[in-house]
Order: C-alpha cells, then sequence, then structure tokens
C-alpha cells in the first residue's frame, strides 16, 4: 500500500499545484484509490500494474485540473510531464530486464534439467492398463482419457439432471486436481450473474468427473454432514469477489497467478492461486508460493514452496512452466543465435497444447511440454515433464512425430467418421516403444474411442473402442512388425524356451482370438499370443509341454512369435 499512496500524493499534488485548490487534490485521489481498487495491480515497483495506475491517474489530474481552473494548462502540462517521466523509465527498465540484454538469467530460470532418453525412463502399460514397471514417469494407471471438454460436457448433463441446480447456477472451469488419489476434473459451482450474486448466499457445490472414465461423476453439496456453502467465486461480485478478496486482504504487493480449483483431502472445496516475483528485473516470473483460499470463509493462506499442503497440485502454472521452458529452449547460446539473424544452433520450441498428466500413484503430477527443434514444427526431439510442485524439469529424448502430426495421422485414419476429433495425445511407453494415445470423440463430442500410434512410424495407427482392447491390437500389431517386417523394438529380446502352461485364459477382440499364459518353470512372466501364429495354440491346454519363441522386456507380457505343442504334435 506505501506505493499506492506514494503515486496517488504525487498525483494529488501535483494536480492541486495546478488547480490551486484543495477539490482537485480530492478527486484526483478518489480517481487514483477507485481505480486501483477496479484495476487490482501489484503494488510493487517491478510490476508494470502501479505504473499504469499512477500514469493514467497524472494524465486524469491534468484533466482535472483545466476543469477546475481558467488557467488549468500549468497543472496539465506539469501532470503530463511527470506521466512522461514515468514512462520513459518504465521502458527503460523493462529494456534492461530484456533477453537481449540478459538472455542467460532467462535461460537459468528454468533451474537444472535433467536429460533422459525416453526408452530408459519410462514404465509400460501392460494389456490390461495396469502398470508393470516400480518406476512410472507418467503413471499409465490413471491414463487420461477424458479432456476438458468431455468433462465439461459430463459435468452439464449432471446440472441438467438436477432440478435444485438446473438453470441456477452456471459451471466454473473445469480444473484437474485429486479426489481420492484419482486425477479428476473439478469445477465449482458460480453465480449466473450479477443479480443472482445480489440475492444469493453462497454457491452450493462442485461437480467433479473422473479424468479416466467420464462415466464416474457426481455433484458434491455437502462435505461430512454440513453443507457447501462458498461466498467467494469468480463470479461474485464486490468484496466477494475471489480475486479481489485476495488483494484486498493484503497479496497486494505480490504476483497473483489465475486461481485454479481444487479437492482437499477430505472433500472440502478450495482455490489455489500460485504466486510469483520477478528474478529478472521487472521480468522473468518465477513461483515463490501457493496461496490457498477458502472459499466459505474467504481466508487466504499463504505458503511457501516447501510447506504447501502435499494435496496441491498446481504449486506451478502452467503459463510459467511453458515461458520457463521456452526461455531454456530458445537462449542455450544467447539471444542472437535464436533471434531471426542467428543460425538456431541447439535451440529447442515447445509444440502447441501443455498438459498435466499423473506421474505416480502417489498423486504427483506434471506439466507435459512438447519440444522440437527450431525451423521443423513437423518433428519432435521429444518433451519436458515441469513437475507442478517442485518445478523439477526432464527433458526426455525421443524423436519422431509432433503431437499435432500425430493428431492428423489419428485423425486420417478415422476420416470417413464426418465430425470426429481427437484429444491432444501424450506420449506413452507400451511395449518398448514410444507411442502417442489419443481420445477419440464424435461430432456431438462424444467418448467414440482410443488411438495409438509410434512416435517414429504415421503408417501404424490403432483404433480400438476402449483402452485394453487398443493396447492389444498394438501389442499384436507391433509383435507383427517385429515378426519378420521393419519397426520392431530395438530394445526388446527373443527368447526361446520350454515349459509347462500353468495357467491359460482366452477372449476375443476385434474378431482376433487372444491367449494369455503362465509357465511353471516362469511364474512371474505373462505371454500373450493370437490365433495368427498357427493352430497349435488353440489347442493347448493347462498341463501341456510346449516349446515357444517371445520377444519383450522384462515385467511386461511377453508376445509369442510361435508355438509348438508336444502333447498335440504327438496326438498327429
Amino acid at each position: 500500500m506505501f506505493y499506492l499512496v506514494i503515486a496517488t500524493m504525487i498525483t494529488a499534488v501535483v494536480a492541486g499545484a495546478g488547480s490551486r485548490t484543495a477539490v482537485g487534490l480530492v478527486i484526483t485521489f478518489a480517481f487514483t484509490a477507485a481505480l486501483t481498487y477496479l484495476v487490482m495491480p501489484v503494488l510493487a515497483p517491478d510490476f508494470a500494474g502501479i505504473w499504469w495506475v499512477a500514469i493514467i491517474s497524472l494524465l486524469a489530474g491534468g484533466g482535472i485540473s483545466i476543469l477546475l481552473t481558467s488557467d488549468g494548462k500549468q497543472g496539465f502540462t506539469a501532470c503530463s510531464a511527470a506521466a512522461a517521466g514515468m514512462i520513459a523509465f518504465f521502458i527503460a527498465a523493462f529494456v534492461s530486464s530484456s533477453p537481449i540484454l540478459r538472455a542467460d538469467s532467462y535461460h537459468r530460470l528454468l533451474g537444472p534439467v535433467e536429460v533422459i532418453p525416453f526408452e530408459q525412463a519410462m514404465s509400460r502399460l501392460d494389456t490390461t492398463g495396469r502398470p508393470v514397471a516400480d518406476r512410472a514417469v507418467i503413471d499409465q494407471q490413471h491414463v487420461r482419457l477424458v479432456d476438458a471438454v468431455l468433462a465439461t460436457r459430463r459435468a452439464q448433463e449432471l446440472l441438467g439432471k438436477d432440478a435444485e441446480f438446473g438453470g441456477t447456477y452456471t459451471l466454473g472451469e473445469m480444473e484437474l486436481t485429486r479426489r481420492e488419489g484419482r486425477l479428476t476434473w473439478a469445477a465449482p459451482l458460480d453465480y449466473t450473474g450479477f443479480f443472482r450474486w445480489l440475492n444469493g448466499n453462497g454457491t452450493p457445490g462442485y461437480v467433479w468427473v473422473d479424468a479416466h472414465d467420464s462415466r464416474e461423476a457426481g455433484i458434491v453439496k455437502d462435505v461430512a454432514g454440513r453443507p457447501i456453502q462458498m461466498v467467494c467465486t469468480e463470479n461474485a461480485w464486490g468484496s466477494q469477489n475471489l480475486m479481489r478478496s485476495v488483494w484486498t486482504r493484503g497479496f497486494h504487493t505480490i504476483g497473483l497467478d489465475d486461481p485454479k480449483f481444487e479437492i482437499g483431502p477430505d472433500g472440502r472445496p478450495f482455490f489455489v492461486i500460485p504466486t510469483y516475483d520477478h528474478a529478472v528485473g521487472f521480468s522473468g516470473a518465477n513461483p515463490t508460493g501457493t496461496l490457498v483460499v477458502d472459499p466459505q470463509t474467504c481466508v487466504p493462506t499463504w505458503y511457501t514452496l516447501a510447506n504447501t499442503p502435499s494435496w496441491v497440485n498446481r504449486m506451478i502454472s502452467a503459463s510459467i512452466a511453458v515461458e520457463q521452458v521456452e526461455d531454456w529452449g530458445a537462449y542455450v547460446r544467447g539471444w542472437l543465435n535464436q533471434s531471426s539473424f542467428g543460425s538456431h544452433i541447439d535451440t529447442r520450441q515447445t509444440t502447441p497444447g501443455v498438459e498435466l498428466v499423473s506421474t505416480s500413484q502417489n498423486g504427483d503430477t506434471a506439466w507435459y511440454i512438447g519440444l522440437t527443434t527450431a525451423g521443423n514444427r513437423n518433428g519432435t526431439t521429444g518433451f519436458m515433464l515441469v513437475d507442478s510442485r517442485t518445478k523439477k524439469a526432464t527433458y526426455f529424448e525421443q524423436a519422431g512425430a509432433t503431437e499435432e502430426g500425430a493428431r492428423d495421422a489419428i485423425l486420417g485414419q478415422v476420416a470417413e467418421k464426418r465430425g470426429w476429433t481427437s484429444t491432444w495425445p501424450i506420449l506413452y511407453n507400451i511395449q518398448g516403444r514410444a507411442t502417442y494415445l489419443a481420445t477419440l470423440k464424435d461430432a456431438a463430442g462424444n467418448f467414440k474411442g482410443v488411438a495409438l500410434m509410434p512416435v517414429d512410424d504415421r503408417n501404424l495407427v490403432i483404433v480400438a473402442d476402449d483402452l485394453r482392447r487398443a493396447l492389444q491390437a498394438y501389442t499384436q500389431a507391433l509383435a507383427g512388425r517385429a515378426h519378420g517386417t521393419p519397426g520392431a523394438a530395438p530394445s526388446e529380446t527373443e527368447i526361446t524356451l520350454d515349459g509347462v502352461v500353468a495357467r491359460l485364459s482366452h477372449e476375443v477382440v476385434d474378431g482376433n482370438s487372444v491367449y494369455w499364459m503362465t509357465l511353471q518353470e516362469r511364474p512371474g512372466d505373462v505371454f500373450t499370443a493370437t490365433n495368427r501364429i498357427g493352430p497349435q495354440v488353440a489347442l493347448t491346454r493347462e498341463g501341456d509341454q510346449i516349446r515357444m519363441r517371445a520377444q519383450g522386456e522384462a515385467g511386461a507380457p511377453l508376445t509369442v512369435l510361435s508355438l509348438e505343442n508336444r502333447r498335440a504334435i504327438q496326438a498327429r
């Protein structure tokens, strides 16, 4: 507040000097206070907002001087000169903080970046969608099949069926959070307009939709038997507006990022607002902590990055993560190298789209940001995972198609389905291959299936009704290419073994028979085979002695390439 008072006093004194009356000072002071309350600038000298408020107030003060006095030109000239001086200082301050002069500072903002080849770092999905390795860089058990559009559609359906809420409240923005350990979309109920807020007494709950299965959804109206009554929301007015409530409660000297709705461990609703300051002069936004706001009491609590509650997912905002990854990739060799006149040596650019993904079964999340080389928007060099709590950055190297290219290839596979779209593809490691996974939707936005595509092979696109069938079909396709055709995963090894069948199961997927078996000699391994390898697999029973060739990696289901059943041969 100190900077606001000083700026207001200077403005008022200058205007008052021109008008030779206290009226000008009072009017200017009131105008500046009202403008500050409405705009809510960060009242710190390294943020632009306070300077623009002061400049506008000075010009307004000059105008008031002209209106109140016959010789007001003197006051207007003084105010204009002060405003021009502020503008000159403002421009000089931001130029001195620009990447042209401070490229290395921007490059280092992200911090140390761990670089790992993709195939060495990620756990895999088995054909049932379960993780099969201890370390999961992206948690495939909670694969995101539901995007914000699907989640919003499902939430609106729930609201439409609820007579208490239908038409009374609007749905806030869907945000990814955690509910009972699962990645979940959630949005608060909010006011539909000014008069609804004026006649209301808080909004009565929130809607959640599971990010893996949109059929799992609900409306939460109470927690532990107590009705929810959210007083401070984004659509509320006056002092009950979420951001204004926080700003007027003393948090007006730090940068406030966009608020995100999250669910607490006991199901209580909260708004989380990442805070930041400038690490490079007047620029270079860098996280400093988190404001956790209870919308039922409007009380904000600020935490440092180190002591923020563990249930908070978004301590690092998407905008800051993307900005710092862009700076890390662009300014690796200074500003000139990435400019129009530079050679772009070792530079990286982010690809369109950023997604929040689950990185472990413990609730960890990270921002997924695709990367490519400058001037080559059609090919990816890998992707960056930026931990949404710690900002720890890991760069996974993987050459191939970009997310946009993968989406085009996937939509080309269903070109006959008019109006179909897909979610933004995300890379997973499936059967030892870096693979894009995306959800398919029809023209009405309904879930229609799952698509898989290797990052390095646009000609292999698998589309199925659900994730399990897509994984099974994809495994079969990879095995077919490995058996005498190009495209086999280089990290997979082929083995030949003899054994006795311990367990055997059979199912039909998209018209193909799929067999699952284990051997007495290798109880920890699961083998999968199809009827394409020959009739003997169909004649196999538990207890049969077999010899087979299989391919895969330890811990994952091994694909059977050929099988000989000793009992079936003897029977002939």
